[in-house]
């Protein structure tokens, strides 16, 4: 892509969508796009974008700018002022765009009636699934409405670093920019005291690895989402907005069967995938959800896995390093932290166990680990749990069986505060080296991740 200085004209019912390309190691120029709107009318992501407004566009980004049809909004077109290296042009397919206004013009009369209604958003990677929950979120604030935004995705999650789980309300429409921050930083909610977010730590990138503990903490985070709304009543009759992973095949839809189920939602909307559009249908006969199929947008692009890394790396420097971040690097001993994993990390070989013993790991129960064979570098939940979990024994694991989800206050269960980065274990002098954000005592035990960040 070349650089560009273009004046583009953003007619009603037409979206200006813009590319940049990945950062080059020798760039000798700034990278990236920025713009400049000149005249009233125009949106992102369901935000309002007054005349004179600044955004940028990183490397490796999209964006669109939408102009509402001459029904939805009053003036003409909106000019802006594009420079930098990427691409852009106007288009006329804003299909997908008039049925989200279609949808939260029946989630408007929901809440009329005092109904909240709860919608989750499912597909496959690289659809807008992300673009769709953020807009829809802003719609419902614009309309004075405080809802809550819950992210399940664990890999390219908007709640909480990678890993996480995680609702937090939203009283005002999200910053054009928060596309490339973390929502809980873009939503500063008033009311609440704190933007009060609600995180559970799963620990990993992928569904696959544990998907039992992922539906104990969907159930987790939902039944205090529940009490969020049982608190609040304004909450609930402003309903909740749900964010999914992109995994929808084989095992996928199970989990993805499994989670709907777990949010209580009543509007399933399917983005752009025929298939799964009517697998779902299927699947969800007979019960009340609602299945909506909404058009995937022409202007959504398809991200590769170094793209999908160098995101998640962003989001941790960020959270340790961004502004007004002063991250200290503090030394402990052993005997003052305690660090967990779920199934207990790291464990002594099988041929050291009585013969005849087999090892019953239990994968959704944070265990101690030994810090000797600890491994460096890797992110870590600060739960609000002050002791790990003890490992079950046959009894429990069948009574667990017979109750479903099973328990629900264990460590592995019970939210976090925030994170850490574990950079150092030394053996010799029984310490470790912790990355803090905020400097002070932790709350509570340590969750260790299989999520690695080399702290440079």
């Amino acid at each position: 892509m070349s650089n560009i200085d273009e004046s583009f004209s953003i007619a009603p019912g037409h979206e200006l969508r813009l590319f940049t390309p990945p950062s080059s190691t020798f760039a000798t120029e700034t990278e990236g796009l920025t713009l400049s709107i000149l005249d009233r009318g125009a949106e992102v992501t369901g935000t309002e974008l007054p005349a004179g407004a600044t955004l940028t566009v990183p490397p490796s980004s999209s964006l669109s700018i939408l102009v509402p049809s001459i029904g939805q909004r009053g003036g003409g077109g909106v000019r802006v002022q594009v420079t930098g290296r990427g691409s852009g042009y106007v288009s006329s397919e804003t299909d997908a765009a008039a049925r989200l206004v279609s949808v939260h013009g029946t989630a408007a009369q929901a809440r009329a009636q005092g109904k909240g209604p709860r919608i989750i958003i499912v597909g496959p990677q690289d659809v807008g699934k992300s673009t769709v929950f953020r807009t829809l979120l802003s719609y419902a604030a614009r309309s004075g409405h405080t809802c809550t935004a819950v992210d399940l995705d664990v890999g390219q999650g908007s709640i909480g670093l990678p890993g996480t789980l995680g609702a937090v309300t939203v009283s005002t429409p999200l910053a054009p920019q928060s596309a490339h921050l973390d929502l809980v930083e873009a939503a500063k909610v008033p009311g609440f005291g704190t933007p009060s977010p609600l995180l559970y730590w799963y620990g990993a990138l992928a569904l696959s690895e544990n998907p039992e503990l992922y539906l104990k903490l969907v159930s987790a985070l939902f039944a205090a989402v529940d009490a969020r709304e049982a608190a609040h009543p304004s909450l609930a009759a402003a309903g909740a907005i749900i964010n999914t992973c992109g995994w929808v095949e084989g095992l996928g839809f199970e989990i993805l069967k499994g989670v709907i189920e777990r949010s209580r939602a009543d509007t399933v909307l399917v983005l752009g995938h025929e298939r799964v559009y009517h697998e779902l249908r299927r699947a969800l006969a007979g019960t009340s959800l609602t299945v909506v199929r909404v058009p995937q947008s022409p202007g959504v692009e398809p991200r590769d896995r170094t793209v999908r890394h160098e995101a998640r790396i962003a989001r941790m420097r960020n959270y340790f390093y961004g502004s007004n971040r002063a991250s200290k690097r503090t030394l402990y001993n052993w005997d003052d932290v305690t660090v967990c994993q779920v199934g207990g990390g790291p464990q002594a070989p099988t041929s050291a166990l009585p013969i005849g013993e087999e090892r019953k790991l239990d994968i959704t129960r944070a265990l101690a680990v030994d810090l000797a064979n600890s491994t460096q570098d890797v992110l870590c939940a600060v739960s609000y749990a002050t002791v790990p979990d003890e490992e079950e024994d046959d009894d429990e694991r069948e009574g667990d069986a017979a109750a479903g989800d099973g328990p629900t206050n264990t460590t592995a269960l019970t939210p976090i505060a925030g994170y850490v980065l574990l950079t150092e274990v030394d053996e010799e002098r029984k310490s470790l080296r912790l990355v803090q954000p905020v400097p002070g005592a932790l709350p509570g035990v340590l969750v260790r991740s299989n999520i690695t960040y080399l702290d440079e």
